[in-house]
């Protein structure tokens, strides 16, 4: 895995696919049952749905990592291989504390009470990759 250096504290907010079609099947039936307001004719109803903790490009590549050699016991540790361009660093170390993100209006409205996070997703990929390689 290679991150870059000038961006490998780049701060994201990550969402599961799964936790992405829940939301949206959620949400369809809403509007099917008319609990969703129509004002004017158009849906006026936005919705935040991501993983409420951000995690930098360098710990995604971390918790690859590790979850990889955890599942294959050890067999398989990637390496991670940051790549200095000479660019100037877009975010520090700390960037991804600035984030402050709320989801309780979202989870409370789908009536979901939590979302997938991004170790729990990479586990549940590498997983199912290791099955389909063997």
């Amino acid at each position: 895995m290679t991150p870059f250096k000038h961006s490998m504290y780049r701060p994201m907010l990550y969402v599961d696919v799964n936790d992405v079609a829940k939301a949206f099947g959620i949400y369809a039936r809403k509007i099917l049952n008319g609990e969703v307001d129509k004002s004017g004719g158009s849906l006026r109803r936005v919705l935040n749905l991501m993983y409420p903790e951000p995690v930098t490009v360098l710990e995604l590549a971390e918790m690859v990592r590790g979850v990889v050699a955890e599942l294959t016991g050890g067999r398989v540790v990637p390496r991670i291989e940051v790549v200095d361009q000479g660019l100037p660093s877009l975010f520090d170390p700390d960037a991804k504390r600035r984030f402050r993100v709320d989801i309780s209006k979202t989870l409370r409205f789908l009536g979901l009470d939590r979302l997938t996070s991004p170790r729990e997703s990479i586990e549940r990929i590498v997983r199912w990759k290791l099955r389909s390689a063997n």
